[in-house]
């Protein structure tokens, strides 16, 4: 029995499956990978074929969402002898070494519920458009969780028990389902980031619509709000930065974080 779990969500989209999955053939193994498919219209079909690892593949009968799609995922993988759950995405190249060096971080720091790692995003060409490097200790992964999440979600591994103690994806928080999450792991366990890239995500500027950017907006607004600390400055500059973005057009915000986060920048502070 591998102890761990690789769970990926996929909703029209065997292409960005296929791609997300054969990297892993050079990530040697110790793992098990269940695809979700989240109501596809074709169902997906033979997902993993000739890939020297098992992919094993749950439908949903309809469309339902991230959260529902991963805490199907979830009810799956509870209750086997899985010790973590590793995410990807459609699309998203996994380096070889990340699950060995993040199940390692965990058998070592016993009180660490999570750790991702730095994250390069790309274009379709596979060309890097900016890196996003967050904070790698606990006590400033909780500063800057004030402002954003700072795990990305398809680059982290959570400890399966903390998972279960803290009760999955919560469906109320459309779009933030992931940084809602994360905070509630660390009421009761400590995070990490390795600072190295371990995985590269696609991403489209032109792909995210006005009405989800707004409703990924509003959804983190309101976490920053159930977790505000009145005594912590951070939660007031988090939510002052947060109503900033709100007011920005998207295309500024991409411009920004492009120039502000070169690909080979590591960033001041970490």
């Amino acid at each position: 029995m591998n102890r761990l779990a690789v769970l990926i969500p996929v909703y029209n989209d065997p292409r960005g499956l296929a791609a997300c999955l054969a990297p892993l053939a050079a990530a040697g193994g110790g793992f098990d990978v269940l695809v979700v498919d989240d109501g596809s219209e074709p169902p997906l079909d033979e997902a993993g074929a000739g890939l020297p690892f098992a992919v094993r593949c749950h439908r949903l009968p309809a469309n339902r969402g991230i959260a529902a799609a991963l805490n199907a995922g979830l009810a799956l993988i509870r209750g086997r002898d899985y010790a973590y759950v590793a995410r990807l995405d459609a699309w998203d190249i996994c380096a070889p070494e990340r699950f060995g060096l993040q199940m390692a971080f965990l058998d070592r720091h016993e009180r660490h519920v999570v750790v991702a790692s730095d994250v390069e995003f790309i274009d379709r060409a596979g060309a890097p458009l900016y890196r996003y490097a967050p904070q790698c200790e606990d006590a400033a992964i909780r500063r800057e969780m004030r402002y954003r999440p700072s795990f990305i979600h398809p680059a982290s591994m959570l400890r399966l028990a903390a998972l279960e103690r803290a009760g999955g994806y919560s469906e109320a928080c459309p779009g933030a389902e992931d940084y809602e999450l994360f905070w509630r792991l660390l009421d009761i366990g400590l995070g990490a980031n390795l600072p190295d890239v371990l995985l590269k995500v696609y991403l489209n500027p032109l792909g995210i619509s006005q009405t989800r950017r707004r409703q990924l907006i509003r959804s983190r607004l309101r976490l920053q709000l159930d977790r505000f600390g009145f005594a912590d400055p951070h939660s007031y500059f988090g939510i002052l930065r947060t109503l900033a973005l709100a007011g920005m057009p998207y295309s500024l915000a991409y411009a920004l974080k492009r120039l502000a986060r070169p690909p080979a920048q590591e960033e001041a502070g970490r």
